[in-house]
């Protein structure tokens, strides 16, 4: 078995999965991809996907090659055509919208292969280098939407997978646009890597073994990381600025975030110092600081700023935690009696509640603040109300009220927010 189709079969056996895709661009990395899987199993549901970033004049004709090869080879494809002429940063822009496109497409178990080689993993970890960001590889495997994304090439050279073509005789496309030296890897491609193997010759290989060393010591170092909860104390960080810097670093890279940049990371690091609160925004999920505390959850999703609940049991995902409404027999500490409309609101002002346990009303904020509950989810912290009055802050308290109610025709209610 060629070296290529071993890797795929290796790949193939550690994710089992449901269906493949592949980035399909037409080049070499990735047509061996398509190659490869094709041969090796047929029976396993497979899609190219390809992307038509219009950057090149050659731009339509790579798609209309693409095209014609899946149609050759039986294999379905599909294309999207970029629009990136109004934005700054065209690479991370490009990057963004290209994998947002295959996300789309990947339910659960389903793993999508991207081509990245060796000289690409080289290229990735001096350019990440260079813009201070530190030794960062490109994984061998990652989540993508609900699926996976696997990259069984990063261990070979290019030529490799030139050789594999050539002995299936199967064309490839060669991106003349990879000469542009405006951008970041195209530069480090063909005026940094050439004069590196002239003195050199055999780079990728020692590169190779130090990035191997580097790898293994990451993996040791998510099993550190991968010891602490979602929610610990910052007395857990080092101290000292660098060193605060360094960990907080490597905590986000074990949770594949690693585009944080150091001035992000160091104006967090302040807020600890200085603050009650803060927080760095990390597309789907934040990393946030609370009075002592520190918090790596999930945003929360878009939901109505008002919801009128009649069925129970009912649930409401938060981002954070999940709330859950039950109808029970018998009261507690969390629950409460209705008995015509209930409804949960967000953002629903200062309005206050008198629990069981206190003398006199408190306002939602004191409460907030009593109970320590971070500021990025006060927005959507629920509240629940029973005919236009404040009923329950889940696992905050319930108004005395509506602890007290025994009307014959109403129902009681366990409110209860759940870690996801």
């Amino acid at each position: 078995m060629h070296i290529v189709e071993a890797a795929i079969s290796q790949t193939i056996l550690a994710n089992r999965p449901k269906a493949a895709y592949v980035a399909y661009s037409g080049g070499s990395d990735s047509t061996a991809l398509l190659m490869a899987l094709n041969r090796l199993y047929p029976s396993l549901p497979l899609t190219a996907l390809h992307v038509n970033h219009r950057l090149n004049a050659n731009s339509d004709a790579w798609e209309k090659h693409c095209v014609s090869e899946c149609r050759d080879l039986g294999i379905e494809i599909h294309v999207t055509r970029l629009n990136l002429s109004l934005v700054n940063n065209i690479e991370a822009a490009a990057r963004e919208k290209r994998y947002a496109f295959f996300s789309k497409f990947l339910e659960e178990s389903d793993v999508l292969f991207v081509g990245h080689h060796l000289q690409d993993q080289v290229e990735t970890t001096l350019m990440r280098i260079f813009q201070g960001r530190g030794i960062i590889q490109m994984p061998l495997r990652r989540n993508l939407g609900q699926g996976t994304l696997v990259r069984p090439f990063l261990g070979l050279k290019p030529e490799i997978l030139r050789e594999y073509l050539s002995i299936l005789r199967r064309s490839w496309v060669e991106d003349d646009s990879n000469s542009d030296e405006s951008f970041t890897r195209n530069y480090i491609r063909s005026s940094v890597l050439p004069s590196i193997s002239e003195r050199w010759p055999n780079y990728l290989d020692n590169v190779a073994r130090a990035l191997f060393h580097s790898k293994n010591q990451e993996k040791i170092l998510d099993g550190f990381y991968g010891k602490f909860d979602d929610c610990f104390a910052t007395s857990e960080l080092p101290d000292g600025l660098d060193e605060r810097l360094v960990w907080i670093r490597k905590f986000l890279d074990a949770k594949n975030h690693f585009t944080i940049s150091d001035r992000q990371i160091k104006a967090f690091i302040n807020q600890i110092e200085n603050s009650n609160t803060g927080a760095i925004d990390l597309d789907d999920y934040i990393f946030g600081h609370y009075r002592g505390m520190l918090y790596y959850e999930m945003t929360t999703p878009e939901i109505e700023s008002e919801i009128r609940v009649t069925q129970f049991p009912y649930k409401l995902d938060l981002g954070w935690g999940i709330l859950l409404l039950e109808e029970v027999t018998q009261k507690d500490c969390n629950s409460f009696s209705f008995a015509n409309e209930l409804m949960i609101k967000f953002r629903a002002g200062n309005r206050k509640m008198k629990l069981t346990n206190t003398t006199y009303k408190k306002s939602v904020k004191n409460l907030f603040n009593e109970n320590r509950l971070p500021r990025w989810r006060r927005s959507s912290f629920p509240l629940i109300f029973s005919d236009g009055d404040l009923v329950c802050l889940p696992g905050i308290g319930v108004d005395m009220k509506a602890r007290e109610s025994s009307s014959h025709v109403s129902k009681n209610i366990r409110a209860t927010v759940v870690a996801k």
